[in-house]
């Protein structure tokens, strides 16, 4: 089925950058918030054909995409439910999925649809304010089916990745929130003990600048993240303090073979993305984790 209305709840920096995306494709977009200058601002820049606070202004939508804060998509689902038709496909932004996708398809009536998503871009901005209709091309979009997705689900979630020039990739939920332990979660919290221990910045250069960016990110939001993937926060720091105690001990040739076996997965890693910007669908399934 072709989308052809979407609605946001929550129009921040990720939903808001989803109503530019799609208002720029010729979706009609409904935003919900219940911040009355964000959606007046969301109205203004054009990311929504129509806004409103009541999860009615989401009745005619094809498909659903929950923008809040993680700590809450959970209860704001329960809110907008009851509103929206019958084989709508509800989805969400969440950067953790574990504590959200099982209690989120608990309460999934029949008639509707659930799958869980995440966008792996973002900037340090915050809100509608920063938002851009460019924010996705390029990016990775995680999808986290579990047997209860609907098949159908997954198409409409690959031709939403063809229209955003995302590529998709599918995890467990489980798989998925050890993986962004990793490579999303692990890397906040590195860039904010490298800001906290720095003795000053008089002499930092252009790596430790890169290193700390996301360290300028929102806390608030961070910190429902961190403590909602707890456990895997906690093992993926175990591993990395194991791995720089590791190297800090390394001399001679065995470090400069560590350190050569890095630049060799990182310059693999450039090159991999270079070859799907050239040529790949970007919706293509990039792989599939343990569910």
């Amino acid at each position: 089925m072709a989308l052809k209305s979407c609605g946001i709840v929550g129009v921040g920096l990720m939903g808001g950058s989803l109503g530019l995306a799609l208002r720029a494709r010729g979706i009609d977009v409904a935003a919900m918030d219940a911040n009355p200058a964000s959606l007046q601002t969301a109205l203004a820049a054009g990311a929504a054909d129509r806004a409103g606070a009541h999860p009615s202004i989401l009745a005619n939508a094809d498909l659903v995409v929950l923008c809040t804060p993680p700590g809450a998509i959970v209860s704001v689902a329960a809110s907008v439910i009851p509103h929206l038709k019958s084989g709508c496909l509800l989805s969400d932004f969440a950067s953790v999925k574990s504590a959200v996708v099982g209690p989120l398809e608990a309460q999934l009536p029949s008639a509707l649809r659930y799958l869980g998503l995440h966008p792996m871009c973002g900037t340090a901005g915050q809100g509608i304010e920063a938002a851009r209709k460019d924010l996705f091309a390029g990016a990775v979009l995680i999808a986290t089916p579990t047997s209860r997705t609907a098949p159908s689900a997954l198409e409409e979630i690959s031709q939403l990745a063809r229209l955003l020039e995302m590529r998709l990739v599918r995890l467990g939920p489980e798989e998925h929130d050890w993986r962004v332990a990793m490579l999303s979660h692990l890397p906040y919290l590195f860039s904010v003990a490298l800001t906290r221990l720095a003795p000053g910045f008089d002499c930092a250069g252009p790596s430790f600048q890169d290193a700390t960016r996301v360290a300028k990110s929102p806390p608030a939001l961070w910190e429902q993240i961190l403590s909602l993937n707890g456990a895997q926060v906690s093992s993926s720091v175990e591993l990395i303090c194991a791995e720089l105690a590791h190297l800090a001990g390394l001399r001679g040739e065995a470090l400069e073979r560590a350190l050569e076996d890095a630049r060799q997965l990182r310059s693999n890693w450039e090159r991999s993305i270079s070859a799907v910007a050239v040529g790949a669908d970007p919706a293509a399934d990039a792989g599939k984790g343990r569910s």
